[in-house]
């Protein structure tokens, strides 16, 4: 239309609704801001301009019931939505075209109009879901919230959302909105109070997804179980970048990989029983180094094997002597004999190696002098050659 303007007011030929336009988005697309606030890319020859009854019959073009602007559809929707001060509008919110091409619609969809829908090669799998936009995020604690459903999919989605009269538990419910939310597109729902937050705690939506005039994998109708920590609302950090809002939200997911999203159910007794398991775990396991550590030899078979190699028992031996060796390995001998010798019947195989035999003649002396009462023998020759000696503890 030619003589189309801004500020004029319109009507949409082939569908429901119409609006105000506001600014020329091409040279053949305006954008049409409807009753909610919301802008709509409209074909130019879709639009047929509105005038009073008085400028009709002057300019020969008198109006009747078929170029009026049909009345938008009401819905069931939460109190707030209808009062003073809780509206809003694309630019009170700062509604931007999101990075997953997710735009803002208008409810109320006439499902008899032959719209083509913009469609994503990642769309095919359903995903939905609710967001909340504080009209002021500097004032969590009094500011409304704006609630938005989001369909992240190529399908076209009837949906009722439901909740509880209050926060008490009950089977009954109200039906607080529904709809038709058309593919990529976020919508509008209600703004809620500072004071009626707490009806969002108990939710439910159920839902229909399917696409227009075109074969597509049918979707199982779905309910989902909604269940909403509204202190969350009050908290800074609960709000969220996304891909749908230029401001951070709070998200709340229905719909993940063409499931009812089912968040992960906490067992409080089963956490804290695996914490004291693990802790219990830890303690044991520092128990048994301890001991280690503070024991000399290990045990084999009901034999204490001691290794007396110098390389078994010091990462070095930078600045030590040939003595200074013999006397550390002794000690570790004398420390294995008296950790044993209130033990009769304990076997104890010191591994000192062949050499020169220095290291076994003091272990030999050392035996005849302190522990007569044991008795020594060469260890197995199969197991340890010629280089270790056992000692079998006896009674004093």
């Amino acid at each position: 239309m030619a003589n189309l303007k801004i500020g004029d007011r319109v009507r949409f030929l082939d569908s429901v609704g119409g609006g105000i336009v506001r600014r020329f988005k091409s040279k053949d697309i305006v954008m049409v801001e409807d009753e909610d606030g919301f802008e709509i890319p409209t074909l130019i020859g879709e639009c047929v301009v509105v005038t009073d009854e008085e400028d009709a019959r002057q300019s020969g073009r008198p109006r009747n019931a078929a170029n009026t602007i049909p009345p938008k559809p009401t819905t069931p929707s939460f109190a707030s939505l209808g009062k003073k001060g809780t509206g809003d509008s694309a630019a009170a919110i700062g509604d931007a075209p999101g990075v997953k091409s997710i735009r803002d619609a208008r409810a109320g969809i006439d499902f008899r109009t032959n719209n083509d829908t913009f469609e994503r090669k990642d769309g095919e799998i359903l995903d939905l879901s609710l967001a909340f936009i504080p009209a002021d995020d500097r004032r969590l604690q009094s500011t409304d919230f704006h609630c938005y459903l989001i369909n992240d999919s190529n399908y076209w989605v009837f949906f009722t959302l439901l909740s509880a009269q209050g926060v008490e538990k009950s089977e009954e419910v109200m039906c607080r909105y529904t709809g038709l939310v058309e593919p990529n597109t976020k919508i509008k729902l209600f703004a809620i109070g500072r004071s009626e937050v707490d009806m969002l705690e108990q939710m439910a939506v159920q839902l229909i997804a399917f696409k227009r005039e075109k074969m597509f994998k049918q979707q199982s109708p779905m309910h989902i179980d909604v269940r909403l920590n509204t202190s969350r609302f009050f908290k800074l950090h609960a709000f969220i970048e996304n891909d749908f809002f230029e401001q951070n939200a709070l998200m709340q997911p229905l719909v993940r990989a063409g499931r009812p999203y089912l968040p992960m159910k906490l067992d409080e007794e089963a956490i804290s029983r695996g914490i004291r398991e693990k802790v219990q775990a830890q303690k044991n396991e520092k128990q048994e180094k301890e001991e280690k550590s503070n024991s000399v030899g290990t045990r084999k078979n009901a034999i204490i094997e001691v290794d007396l190699h110098i390389q078994s028992l010091l990462d070095s031996t930078a600045g030590m002597s040939a003595g200074d060796i013999l006397l550390h390995q002794m000690d570790v001998f004398r420390k294995a004999m008296q950790e044993n010798l209130n033990t009769p019947g304990t076997k104890i195989v010191f591994i000192h190696g062949k050499g020169d035999g220095v290291l076994r003649r003091n272990i030999i002396d050392e035996l005849k002098k302190r522990y007569a009462q044991c008795q020594w023998q060469d260890a197995s020759f199969r197991e340890y050659g010629f280089g270790a000696t056992q000692v079998t503890i006896r009674k004093r």
